[in-house]
Parts: C-alpha cells; sequence; structure tokens
C-alpha cells in the first residue's frame, strides 16, 4: 500500500513540475495515452485468436513473427532515424500504425489477418523505441538523466497499468475485438499529442544511449534487442558452438551472460505465449485472465520502481540468481496447477503466482541483469557486443514462441510452462557461477513497460 501511494505521490509531483517546466517536456504526457492503447495488445491478441477458434500453434506463429519483425525493426528504425533525427514524425508513424492495427483487428474474423496485422503492429511500433530514450536525453542536462528515465518509465508503466483497468473492467460486456475498438481513442489522443514534441536543436545517434546505464536499460525495455552493430553470423555460430561444453568455470563473464540470455528468454517466451491460451484452455473466462495479468502487471510497475536501489543494496549476481529462482518457482507452481487441476484451481494458482513470476521478480531480474550486461560489455566495441547480446535475446524469444506452440500442442500445457521453468532455473545457475563483477554503477528508479 505505501509503495503504490509512494508511486502515486511522486507521479502527481512531476505532473506538477511538468507544468511549470519548458515546453519540451510536456512530451511525456503521450506516454500514458499511447500505453494505454498498447499495453494491453500482446495480452488481447492471445485471447482474440483463441476466441477465433485458433490453435495454440497459430498464437506461437503470430508472437514468433511478432519478434522476427521486431528484431528486423530493431535494425531498419535504428538505420532510418540515426539518418534523418526526427523525433515527432516516427513516433507519429508508429501511433498512427497502432490505431490503424487496432481497427484492423476490430474488422477482421481471420486468424491469419490477426497474425498479419500484429507482425505489422510489431514491426512499426518499433519507430518509436529509440526516439523515447533519445528525447530523455536531449531534453534534460546530462546530470537529471537518471531523473528523466525513471519519469518516462513511470508514466509508461502507469499508462500500461491504466490499459489493462481499462480492458478488464470491459471484458465482462464486451468480446475482445470491441475492446480493441475502444482502444482506438487513446492511440489518436496520442497521435495527437506528438505536436508537444519539440525537435531537440541537437540531435543523438542511437550509439549515445550506451552512455549511460540507465537509457540502456530504458531502450532495452521498450523493445527486447537494441542493434548498435549488427554482429556477424558466424561470430554467434562461433559463440554457440562455445556453449556446448557448457564448461562455465573457462567462459569469460560475457559469453556467460550471453547463454544466460539464450536461455532466459526461450524460457520467458515458451511461458508467455503458452500461459495465457493454457488457460483459456482450463476454461478461465477472459475476465479472469485478465484479471490475472492486471494484477502482474501492477506488481510488476512497484517492484521495477524500487528495483534499482533494492539490486545496489543486496547485489546484482545474488539478487537475479535468486529472483530467477523465485521466477522459476512460480512456473513450475502454474504447472502443477495446469497438469492437476481445474479452472478455478488454476485462476487462484494464476492470480498469485503470476504476479510473483512475471511481476516482481522478472522486475528485479530484468533491473540486475542488465546491469551486468551493461557493466560486462565495458567500454570497447560496445556496440558490437550489444549486438551480439541482441542477436541471442531475438533468437531466445524466436525459438521459444515456437517450441511453446509446438510442446503445449502435442504434450500439453502443463509441460510448455514446466520446461520454461526448468530453463529459468538453468538460467539462475549460469549467474550463481559467473565471476563476480566488481566494476560499482550507479541504478535508477523505475517502471516497466510490458509484461515479460
Amino acid at each position: 500500500m505505501f509503495l503504490t501511494l509512494e508511486v502515486v505521490l511522486s507521479w502527481a509531483s512531476y505532473m506538477l513540475d511538468v507544468q511549470n517546466s519548458d515546453s519540451r517536456g510536456r512530451w511525456l504526457y503521450l506516454m500514458l495515452p499511447y500505453q494505454i492503447a498498447y499495453g494491453p495488445v500482446s495480452s488481447l491478441i492471445i485471447l482474440y485468436i483463441y476466441g477465433l477458434h485458433g490453435t495454440v500453434i497459430g498464437i506461437s506463429i503470430a508472437v514468433a513473427l511478432s519478434n522476427l519483425l521486431g528484431v528486423v525493426a530493431s535494425l531498419f528504425w535504428g538505420e532510418i532515424i540515426d539518418m534523418y533525427n526526427r523525433r515527432r514524425i516516427f513516433m507519429s508513424i508508429s501511433f498512427a500504425a497502432l490505431t490503424l492495427s487496432l481497427l484492423g483487428f476490430f474488422f477482421t474474423k481471420s486468424v491469419l489477418n490477426v497474425i498479419l496485422i500484429y507482425g505489422m503492429l510489431s514491426f512499426m511500433i518499433t519507430a518509436n523505441a529509440t526516439p523515447l530514450n533519445l528525447l530523455v536525453m536531449e531534453t534534460n542536462a546530462k546530470k537529471r538523466w537518471a531523473e528523466g528515465f525513471s519519469k518516462l518509465q513511470m508514466f509508461s508503466g502507469i499508462g500500461s497499468t491504466l490499459g489493462f483497468v481499462f480492458v478488464f473492467l470491459l471484458s465482462g460486456f464486451l468480446s475482445v475485438n470491441y475492446l480493441m475498438l475502444l482502444l482506438v481513442p487513446f492511440s489518436v489522443i496520442a497521435l495527437a499529442l506528438t505536436s508537444l514534441i519539440k525537435e531537440p536543436k541537437k540531435a543523438l545517434g542511437k550509439h549515445s544511449i550506451l552512455e549511460s546505464i540507465h537509457s540502456f536499460r530504458s531502450r532495452l525495455l521498450t523493445l527486447f534487442v537494441f542493434f548498435v552493430r549488427i554482429p556477424s553470423w558466424q561470430r554467434i555460430k562461433g559463440l554457440i558452438r562455445r556453449f556446448y561444453t557448457l564448461n562455465l568455470p573457462k567462459m569469460n563473464t560475457l559469453n556467460a551472460l550471453y547463454l544466460a540470455t539464450l536461455i532466459f528468454y526461450i524460457g520467458s517466451a515458451i511461458f508467455n505465449t503458452a500461459y495465457l491460451v493454457g488457460l483459456r484452455y482450463k476454461g478461465v473466462s477472459d475476465f479472469d485472465v485478465l484479471l490475472i495479468v492486471l494484477i502482474g502487471s501492477i506488481v510488476q510497475t512497484i517492484a521495477f520502481y524500487v528495483s534499482g536501489v533494492f539490486t545496489e543494496k543486496k547485489g546484482k549476481t545474488h539478487v537475479a540468481s535468486s529472483y530467477l529462482i523465485l521466477r522459476g518457482f512460480g512456473y513450475i507452481a502454474i504447472a502443477v496447477a495446469f497438469a492437476l487441476f481445474g479452472s478455478t484451481a488454476n485462476f487462484w494458482v494464476g492470480l498469485i503466482f503470476y504476479s510473483v513470476a512475471a511481476g516482481l521478480a522478472y522486475a528485479v531480474v530484468y533491473t540486475a541483469f542488465n546491469t551486468m550486461i551493461f557493466e560486462a560489455i565495458g567500454t570497447e566495441n560496445k556496440g558490437k557486443k550489444l549486438g551480439v547480446y541482441s542477436g541471442f535475446a531475438g533468437l531466445g524469444a524466436l525459438l521459444g514462441a515456437l517450441l511453446a506452440g509446438l510442446l503445449s500442442y502435442f504434450v500439453g500445457f502443463w509441460f510448455s510452462v514446466a520446461v520454461s521453468g526448468i530453463l529459468i532455473f538453468v538460467t539462475a545457475y549460469i549467474i550463481v557461477r559467473l565471476p563476480k563483477l566488481t566494476r560499482p554503477i550507479s541504478t535508477v528508479k523505475g517502471t516497466r513497460l510490458e509484461i515479460i
């Protein structure tokens, strides 16, 4: 309760500050309607495809295509944005695409069309990821970047949570396609509010995001991949061959973190793809599914707000491994419920353990893990090393989504979730065996942009 009150009071205080501040900071207002419109989409898509009598295979293809096009979009938009340096245009493009996609979801009744529209949305929405972070850096003095990114993430977290509240309250009365339609006004408002963006006199390039842990973490929250330099396939294959031995004591810290990244994203993507459709398969209603996601979203928002300071006090390696284990146990508890119980038990198990695994544990793991990545990358060849990290994250998300469909369809949802839990435990084991990172680094309070 006190943490929630602190978040609300901090937000209210900032709203007052913005009213009295330079107009360049007012663009943050658009994050609320944008996240209200976009935050619930990934969950609604799964429910919508299932409601159209699609299978978990179709859902896994939709998620995999979305992840794949997100990776391609990160490469494409990163280059275009560096060439033209027009923040308002690219953010307008993404919000216009969101509006058209929501309308497209409402009018189509074809699973194939839903998959294609969702893929297009994933590609186009990425146009705002880098500009959002660069705007924070361009409209704040460097000493205030931490504060600026905290505010950006706070607005995003509140907006996303409000979006889940909105669709949850209406889900007992309206079908999913109508919920999509009612999100359209919020995306239109976000599009209109891009007029508040003042193009900076001196524009920064995407490489600037690597100057600060605050910008680095915030950018990866917007999209889990960020390419400054494209890694060669030969390098990726060479690292994968080294992973075969699983000789952790002989791995350097960065390579071990690459391995942990690949396994973590495979496990997380399996769960994210299979869980909501698994709940529907067990007889849990759309209303109850959205309630589970809403509670998880609230918990994650609060956890992200305090995770930076908590991680610094307790130690990154200890925190990351401990909360990965907690996340893994949450997955295993859900897998047991899928295997043994019906809709009522799965609702209550989900209400508790989804909040723990996808809310609390994810927020803390994300903060600790990406700080470790930032430290391990160091000051030399940042772009190349981050490109390899993004490559493994994208590969893991793609493989996980596809595996979720196959494992759930041919074995069962319980098996998919159990496998994801085991992979999270393996990630924790790798983190425990890492050499200690000694270079100190500052932290920042923040909130999340979407449930993972």
